[in-house]
């Protein structure tokens, strides 16, 4: 009972700021009113949180969390935060209460208003939960990070989806369009789609095997800053891309005989990871065929393909989401 009195207090107190100032008061971002250039902001700081909750996996482990008095406050330093923030700024610039609900994961919900939850995240960097569910909060680390990685997936999903209906289909002048893959193809047998996903299962021939990009993709690519994708891959033992013969990076970009080629950190554990690649020299892409500078290539892309098998020994892989930013 006291433990209640004391969240109600709590909230009673932030709750005159919540009305005086409006939740969407903390947050300096784009106006939006679902523009392209704005869902293009909002998609790049969805893959950026993403790309944090993978970074600071092995530097932080676990959670951190602090008992009060039966309350217990998540600081900003753990992934949770990071979710709930994105949660946040979903609904500041959508105007979409359902998106809260939809972002928070299901074991974190309590009785207090999802708006008044987020005021309190964005106000003072802490978010204070109701201590009935202080014992979910004690779950793995991997469970919790799983979850939020699951709400950020579906909401940079959502994002995508309005992308491409602000941009007439996808088109938004850059090669490539939309992120379908159906149109996308492999050097070998053993690819297919799975919804909006391309899986591929290589076959056993002692080559390395890519995905191959459709003719939407050729053309003038300089005006793009960076070459997006999601990736999963597991089985066998993890081989590089020079490894065998059939390739020469993760990523290959093609101008007649010039070649610019990208290697990836090494991924392949099953789960799936976004690739956010700089389409500029001094990035890490290598050069050959007669390529002085990345631009030479980039000025006229023939051809692109993604490597699609990582495993020696029974693998398989899955790509999706493919776009140039």
């Amino acid at each position: 009972m006291i433990r209640l009195l004391v969240l109600a207090l709590m909230l009673a107190l932030a709750a005159p700021a919540a009305a005086q100032k409006g939740p969407a008061t903390p947050v300096q971002t784009p106006d939006v009113s679902g523009q392209a250039d704005n869902l293009r902001w909002l998609q790049r700081y969805a893959n950026d949180r993403r790309q944090y909750l993978v970074d600071t996996e092995a530097a932080q482990p676990d959670p951190v969390w602090m008992m009060a008095d039966g309350i217990v406050s998540i600081t900003d330093r753990d992934a949770v935060f990071e979710s709930i923030k994105f949660a946040y700024l979903m609904w500041a610039m959508s105007g979409d209460q359902r998106i809260i609900q939809d972002s928070i994961p299901s074991w974190m919900r309590s009785e207090v208003p999802p708006e008044q939850v987020i005021w309190d995240l964005m106000s003072g960097d802490t978010f204070i939960i109701d201590g009935m569910i202080a014992n979910a909060l004690t779950r793995r680390s991997a469970e919790v990070r799983s979850q939020v990685m699951n709400s950020l997936d579906a909401n940079i999903a959502a994002i995508e989806r309005r992308l491409s209906a602000a941009t007439e289909g996808g088109q938004s002048g850059l090669p490539g369009g939309d992120n379908a893959v159906d149109d996308w193809g492999a050097t070998a047998e053993g690819a297919h789609v799975d919804g909006r996903v391309l899986r591929f299962t290589p076959p056993s021939d002692g080559r390395i095997d890519y995905y191959q990009a459709p003719p939407r993709f050729d053309g003038d690519w300089r005006s793009a800053r960076f070459l997006v994708f999601d990736k999963q891959s597991s089985g066998g033992d993890y081989s590089g891309p020079r490894d065998y013969p059939g390739g020469h990076g993760d990523v290959e970009l093609y101008n007649g005989d010039m070649l610019a080629y990208f290697d990836i950190e090494e991924h392949h554990d099953q789960g799936w990871r976004t690739f956010r690649i700089p389409l500029r020299d001094g990035a890490g892409w290598q050069l050959s065929g007669g390529a002085q500078q990345l631009s030479d290539v980039l000025r006229n892309v023939t051809r692109f393909r993604i490597r699609a098998e990582y495993g020696a020994g029974a693998d398989s892989s899955a790509i999706t989401n493919i776009r140039l930013e």
